[in-house]
Parts: C-alpha cells; structure tokens; sequence
C-alpha cells in the first residue's frame, strides 16, 4: 500500500511530468505528430521509468484526444471554441444584466389541478423581495427565497386556510 510519503511523491512527479511534456508541445516547431512513442523518446533521459500507459493517461489528463487508428493525439479544443463559447456567453449575459444568486432555502408544494403557475404568481406577488424565484412542474411548485421563515410562514397560512375549508 502506499503510504502518504510516496504518494506525495507520486503526485509531484506527476506534475513535473506533465510540465515536461506540455514544455515538449510547446517546443514541437517542426509540428511533428504526437504519439506516445514521440513523448517517451524525448522524456527518457528526465523519466526513465515512465511507461507508455503513463504518458497515454498525462496526455488526457492534459486534454488531449487519441485518434483510435493513427494513435496521434491532438488538443480537444484546438480552434478554441469552448473559450469563444465563454466569452460569448459572458457578453450575453452583461447584456441582458444577468444576476446570479445562490441561496440555500428552498421548499416545494404539491398543488393539484394545474394551478402551480396560479399559486406561484400569487405567492410572488404577496411576498415580493423574499421568494428569488419559483419553478412549476406538474402536480408541484418549487420555491427558492432568500428567507430562512419564509416556508415556515407560508406553511402556517396554508394549514391555516386549510383548516377553514
């Protein structure tokens, strides 16, 4: 089993490895194909003991894809669509002056007969700046507020309403 020790060890040697290959990548001018083989040619003086599966692992780990028939690997996102992705969707968002909220109140309620929307406009409309938001499905209504009493509050009205039916 390993102890703490090595396994420390193992994690920083792991990291020198994976600055030593990115390092490779980056100096590859002649943008030769990356192959496992390629890696290891080039990390035997530094790493001795690597094995190919070890570099296979570091070059997924990095983000990078393996072509099955080639055994080439290259970059997942070469073109750089996911951070154009980002950056659109942060413009996007500035636009339309998106705020997020976290909280950690929420409750639901089992509303029958399709009224879940009925219920959550009235809700809103009687509590205003303490419910952030309401999700309605089917048979259900889900309320997030930013009031730790509000579902106490609620709940004693309804039982109240209840009671009187």
């Amino acid at each position: 089993m390993n102890s703490p020790k090595n396994t420390l060890q193992g994690k920083a040697k792991k990291k020198e490895r994976h600055e030593a290959i990115l390092n490779l990548l980056r100096a590859n001018k002649k943008k030769e194909n990356i192959t496992q083989d390629w890696i290891k040619n080039r990390l035997l003086p530094n790493f001795p003991d690597v094995h190919q599966t070890t570099i296979g692992r570091d070059l997924i780990e990095l983000g990078f894809e393996k072509d099955p028939v080639s055994n080439i690997y290259t970059l997942k996102d070469p073109s750089g669509r996911i951070e154009s992705k980002l950056k659109d969707l942060h413009n996007q968002l500035a636009r339309c002056n998106a705020e997020i909220s976290s909280c950690e109140h929420m409750f639901s309620i089992r509303i029958t007969g399709g009224m879940e929307n009925y219920v959550a406009t009235i809700l809103k409309d009687i509590y205003q700046e303490r419910i952030l938001g309401t999700i309605s499905g089917s048979d259900v209504l889900i309320i997030i507020t930013n009031d730790p009493k509000l579902q106490s509050e609620i709940s004693k009205y309804l039982n109240k309403f209840n009671s009187t039916i």
